[in-house]
């Protein structure tokens, strides 16, 4: 069975693969073996490696580059060293030799926090920047710093570390200050009394408080509008802790060691080996790319050690220069070639939703049964580690990954006394709308009886139902909370189809078996929408309680104080006609919800009408409308039976809330109403708000308020005279009626979406008069060239806001509803509806051409700014990638000349200074420099401690041993009993005279013993 395939009806067969595991590994580790083998699979997260492909062979290519640079060019003694070389006095300074031991490593140490410090203050200082002036600055520039941020921060930090060296080196170092470093022979005698032992410290922890600081801030900043696509979208505060643990730990440990070694594979270690386990367990689709680097990351450092080991052995200056050039790109264009292996077609681009996808798959299964765990420390860690790293990334964008995360997260808590306390004790679950008794009822095996799958009968549901005694009533109301945080996801279309039929059954039955229960249920103060989502919701009718949607609650309340509310309609009563209309790509225009009375308006039987598209139904007079206004990419079919009337006209031309009037041969207009509400999680280009008649706000979509002074609040019940005023407030241009759908003495106000920095916006074309239509269609409008309205625009600044709006009220001045008029006659004549996709062209004379369904840019319309095209469009996106391809290009070069002509000017390199942390070889220089340090720092002044480091191969195993002796008899404390075992095992014997005890050690641990004797610790 693949791990693939692991459904609901397999859990005990995963579960014993899981605890097979568990049970050889703790349960961080079962996590970690349980995702490498997740990731094995073929098919797991294949878009998304193959995506990946390009970027982690580039990225590793520059990385392996860098290192070399920075970790060999400074180390290569120098043969005829000459001072008045600028480049010789660099290497000769950065490399770790008898010249500038201490200076050199405690220089290169201030140099990168100094650095390091000035990178990330000048970037914390940005982000404060972006965050508090985003609504200013376009997603375009966001995207260009982003890239350059990004570059700056993985692939240009190592260069400007050397250059920036090269300049403080060449203008600041004596040679007298080398000579006071080298008398310091002793760390007890360690003194921080220098100008820049102290800049070090100041520049070290500034280093590490501001980078602490960037972490914390980032997770308050990352949710901005404005930041979404700055940094990585799945792990941007692990690339925070990542960065903190490259920077600032490593500098810290070798400013205290003085240990260029430990340096290097703290490094190695940290950034590919934490930051791997951290990104496996809270983002997995990105394990498959970080398992691979960290690969081609130690198989680098290993190709790249035998090189100096072989042309050390070989000593030969030619070949090791020669292994080099050639080995290392070689290597590297094999992995590019084998990351590109099987991808035979070019990479696409990775569907948005893909990374929420894996992740909500993954941190499923890794809660359900990492949490199986008795250790209470470790289900309260996993809990927090949920909170923190989950609900965070899933706010503002899938809410049934809440919900779905949560359900698993509490249910697997076997202990319910567990999952009372931390939810009592925590407040981001109940941030994120989850109150304590559901998730309390959450944990309740009960639910799952309920809980119907796509094969589920309805008849066997509803036996179900009636099962439930009168003392489970709370279960009732929990199980209607669940259908509607379910129905609230956007699942797809057919299992939406069964929750609404589900819920329907629901309501009937619990309100037929508790009626006083239901009754207060609905009469509470936060009704229940049984399907909610960004943009609108079904809202259901029983009897005289009605489930509203968060954004319409106040309007049933203004109908029935309204003073004339006989006339007025309601238009969510199940009496009328609903639709329901898919607003996702895939199937856009399809019908998935249709009542009975929708069925009679159209004259089609029901079952034919669910899954139909909703062009069959759209009358052939509006069809040029829909296909320019509403961008659907449908055929129009004629529909010659049906009459012109029997159609519908949608006002908001962009899909999202849909206002619709069913028209009948037979019945008036005002009989039946049908509602289109279509779903789709992204923010509308249009606002509206329905109009009563008494010019008092009924209901508004959710970002209405924006476009007032009253931002973020509820204008429901909020006069439309003192709207005006609010707008004229913002700078907006007084209103332009136009006649739009008249509800019975009601109107809709549509506002269209205004873009800032002055760029106007067009005229919708809003109307069911079908003599305009034919007008139009026709070509009888024409777009005179308005040139005073221009100038007047140019010269108030302001910004063109029209909307379209059909006044019918008595309580209006005469003064005003006569200019309202005159202003309609006037737009009317110049209007003409619009092609949002297409922007105006300019021919040859610099005059604009005018195409159907545009406007004059020259008229109230204009085209779209140049910004806004370029955030919509794919071409501007491709040319940042090649400009950031082209930069990284520029900065392999650039690193590959230092190489060359570091080796063309340097002769032979008779040290042996490049770290690993693979295999003996590891051990051997890691044995080497504990040595060194051990014999430095304990007073060995007989001991050459260059001999020591450097020709450690050459010295042989006696003389090490006899040195490493004499440093351990000095501590007094510990013996070296095993002769030859630190080269040839891990670990070496240690004997205690106290316990007279030999212990079996590791050669960190007995290192850390020497250093803590001496007080280095």
């Amino acid at each position: 069975m693949s791990w693939l395939e692991v459904g609901a009806d397999e859990t005990q067969a995963f579960e014993r693969k899981f605890f097979k595991i568990s049970k050889q590994n703790s349960i961080v580790e079962s996590v970690f073996e349980f995702y490498r083998r997740l990731h094995l699979e073929k098919n797991f997260g294949e878009k998304f490696y193959k995506a990946q492909k390009v970027k982690i062979a580039v990225e590793e290519l520059t990385w392996c580059i860098q290192i070399i640079a920075l970790l060999w060019v400074p180390n290569i003694p120098i043969k005829n060293w000459n001072k008045n070389n600028l480049l010789w006095s660099f290497i000769d300074f950065l490399r770790i030799d008898t010249t500038c031991s201490t200076f050199g490593i405690m220089g290169e140490c201030l140099y990168l926090s100094i650095l390091i410090t000035f990178i990330n203050f000048s970037g914390i200082l940005v982000l404060v920047f972006v965050v508090y002036r985003s609504i200013n600055i376009p997603q375009t520039i966001l995207k260009i710093f982003r890239k350059i941020l990004y570059l700056w921060v993985t692939q240009l930090s190592i260069p400007s570390m050397i250059l920036f060296s090269i300049f403080l080196k060449y203008n600041f170092s004596t040679q007298k200050e080398v000579a006071e470093y080298e008398n310091h022979n002793k760390f007890s005698d360690f003194e921080i009394n220098t100008p820049w032992q102290v800049l070090t410290v100041i520049a070290m922890v500034v280093s590490f408080i501001l980078l602490l600081f960037f972490a914390e801030f980032s997770g308050e900043i990352r949710h901005s509008a404005a930041l979404k696509n700055l940094g990585s979208r799945a792990h941007s505060k692990i690339e925070v802790h990542k960065a903190i643990f490259t920077y600032s730990f490593p500098i810290l440990y070798a400013i205290l060691a003085e240990d260029y070694i430990a340096y290097f594979q703290l490094y190695t270690l940290v950034t590919s080996g934490l930051f791997t386990i951290e990104t496996m367990i809270f983002n997995p689709y990105y394990c498959l790319y970080y398992h691979v680097l960290v690969i081609v990351r130690f198989s680098i450092v290993a190709l790249v050690s035998f090189i100096f080991l072989l042309g050390y052995w070989l000593n030969n200056s030619l070949l090791i220069t020669l292994l080099t050039i050639i080995l290392v790109p070689l290597y590297s264009a094999l992995i590019i070639i084998f990351v590109l292996k099987s991808t035979k077609k070019k990479s696409q681009s990775i569907p948005r939703n893909l990374v929420d996808i894996g992740s909500k798959y993954c941190l499923e299964k890794s809660l359900r049964y990492a949490l199986c765990s008795n250790d209470f420390d470790q289900k309260g860690k996993l809990i927090y580690i949920f909170e923190k790293y989950f609900l965070e990334r899933t706010l503002n964008r899938d809410k049934l990954q809440v919900i779905w995360a949560a359900n698993y997260c509490l249910f697997v808590l076997k202990d319910e006394s567990l999952a009372k306390v931390k939810l009592s004790k925590t407040k981001s679950i109940s941030d994120y709308s989850l109150e304590a008794n559901y998730q309390e009822h959450l944990c309740n095996k009960k639910i799952q009886n309920f809980v119907p799958s796509e094969s589920t009968n309805f008849l066997n549901y509803l036996q179900r139902l009636k099962k439930l005694k009168k003392q489970d009533s709370k279960l009732c109301i929990n199980l209607l909370k669940f259908w509607k945080e379910a129905t609230a996801s956007k699942p797809s279309l057919r299992i939406l189809i069964k929750y609404l039929n589900f819920i329907n059954y629901s309501i009937e039955f619990l309100s037929k078996e508790y009626p006083q229960l239901m009754t207060k249920f609905f009469n509470s103060r936060e009704p229940i929408s049984l399907y909610s989502s960004y943009t609108g919701g079904i809202l259901y009718n029983y009897e005289k309680s009605t489930f509203l949607d968060n954004k319409f609650r106040g309007f049933n309340r203004v109908m029935q104080n309204s003073q004339n509310n006989s006339k007025n309609l309601d238009y969510f009563n199940e009496n009328n006609g609903i639709l329901i209309i898919s607003a996702e790509e895939e199937n856009f225009g399809e019908i998935f919800y249709a009542n009975q009375k929708a069925a009679e308006i159209l004259k089609t039987p029901l079952q034919f009408l669910i899954s139909t598209s909703m062009s069959v139904f759209i009358p052939n007079c509006y069809k040029e409308i829909f296909r320019k206004e509403m961008r659907w990419n449908v055929h129009f079919q004629p529909y010659s039976e049906r009459d012109l009337n029997d159609g519908f006209f949608l006002t908001l031309p962009t899909g999202f809330l849909l206002e619709c009037i069913g028209k009948s041969s037979i019945t008036s207009i005002n009989n039946y109403i049908a509602t289109i509400l279509v779903f789709k999680p992204k923010e509308p280009k249009y606002q509206s708000a329905l109009i009563s008649e008494s010019g008092e706000i009924c209901c508004h979509s959710e970002y209405f308020s924006k476009f007032s002074n009253f931002i973020n609040s509820n204008l429901v019940g909020y006069s439309l005279k003192n709207l005006y005023s609010g707008l004229e407030e913002y700078n907006l241009k007084p209103f332009t009626p136009y006649r739009l759908r008249n509800f019975e003495n009601e109107t809709i106000l549509v506002i269209s979406h205004v873009l800032f920095n002055k760029v106007k916006v067009p005229y919708v074309l809003l109307t069911d008069d079908l003599e305009e239509i034919k007008k139009w269609k026709e070509g009888a409008f024409e777009l005179p060239h308005d040139e005073a309205e221009e100038e007047k625009g140019q010269e108030n600044s302001q910004i063109s806001l029209n909307l379209s709006i059909s006044l019918d009220t008595e309580e209006d001045s005469p003064e005003l509803h006569n200019n309202i008029e005159q202003d309609y006659i006037d737009s009317n004549a110049n209007l003409k509806p619009i092609n949002l996709n297409e922007t105006s062209e300019i021919d040859e004379n610099n005059k604009f051409e005018e195409r159907p369904g545009e406007r004059s840019p020259t008229s109230h319309s204009s085209q779209k700014s140049f910004l806004d095209m370029m955030i919509t469009s794919s071409r501007s996106i491709n040319i940042l990638h090649t400009v950031y391809v082209i930069s990284i290009l520029v900065v392999i070069a650039t690193n590959i000349a230092v190489l060359i002509f570091a080796y063309i000017n340097i002769g032979f390199v008779s040290s042996i200074t490049f770290p690993t942390t693979v295999g003996k070889l590891g051990n051997y220089f890691q044995s080497l420099g504990f040595m060194a340090r051990v014999l430095y720092f304990t007073g060995s002044n007989n001991i050459d401690v260059k001999n020591v480091m450097y020709n450690g191969i050459i010295a042989g195993t006696n003389e090490l041993e006899s040195m490493y002796r004499e440093a351990v008899n000095n501590l007094g404390n510990w013996d070296y009993c095993s002769s030859r075992s630190i080269f040839t095992d891990d670990k070496i014997n240690i004997y205690n005279e106290e316990t007279q005890i030999y212990k079996k050690t590791n050669l960190l641990d007995t290192t850390a013993l020497f250093i803590k004797n001496v007080k280095l610790i």
